[in-house]
């Protein structure tokens, strides 16, 4: 909680830049992984379910575990979740992991 304009202007110009990047990745990454498919819209569809699945859950969830154990332990909560969606990206997404030519590949 902050009195200062400057601080919460600066804080909403980093909302409005981690929204404008949300808005712009999800569909590039769902097309990236589904657009071949025929699918792209079912998966886009369920993307878009499950990130309002996760908005849901993440308040409720954090907000009884504030209630039964405290607001350090609620944001350690959704900090450790962070923390395991980061890793799922980083073993699931094709993009991360790290090159390895196919045998007969000049690059």
């Amino acid at each position: 909680m902050t009195a200062s304009p400057l601080l919460v202007v600066m804080v909403q110009v980093l909302d409005g830049m981690a929204g404008a990047s949300l808005g712009v990745l999800v569909p590039l990454i769902t097309s990236d992984v589904a657009g071949r498919s025929g699918h792209y819209n079912l998966a886009l569809g369920f993307v878009g379910f499950a990130m309002g699945v996760g908005a849901t859950a993440s308040t409720t969830f954090a907000g009884w575990i504030g209630d039964h154990f405290g607001q350090p332990m609620a944001f350690a909560s959704l900090a450790a979740c962070g923390l395991a969606a980061c890793a799922l990206v980083i073993t699931a997404m094709p993009e991360t992991r790290p090159y390895s030519p196919l045998p007969g590949d000049p690059h």
